[in-house]
């Protein structure tokens, strides 16, 4: 059990998205892998708030919370989001226990 559980609905409707000016700052400060393409790893997703203001930047979008009712959550706002050439990955894991693929097509 999560901290958060059963808020998930609360957390959506009341926290605040990520100002437009962070979003330009954390998008400038992520560098591109030797083959052009970018990718996202958002630790303690929650409802995917980060993940959906970045969503346009980045090709590959891993999405990680240890909450499975938030990671609903954030599938529900994000995949309908999704850039055509984009893949997103939710995984239910602790920030501890994660580890990320090589290959950043290779998550589910």
């Amino acid at each position: 059990m999560s901290l958060f559980t059963g808020t998930t609905t609360y957390y959506r409707q009341f926290r605040p998205g990520i100002p437009t000016d962070v979003a330009e700052v954390l998008d400038r400060a992520a560098p591109a892998r030797p083959d052009g393409g970018r990718r996202l790893l958002d630790v303690g997703t929650g409802t995917g708030l980060v993940a959906e203001v970045l969503l346009a930047h980045f090709d590959d979008i891993i999405a990680l919370d240890n909450d499975a009712d938030m990671l609903a959550a954030a599938e529900s706002a994000l995949r309908p989001k999704l850039p055509t050439a984009s893949h997103l990955s939710l995984v239910e894991s602790t920030a501890e226990d994660f580890i990320p693929p090589s290959d950043p097509r290779s998550t589910a």
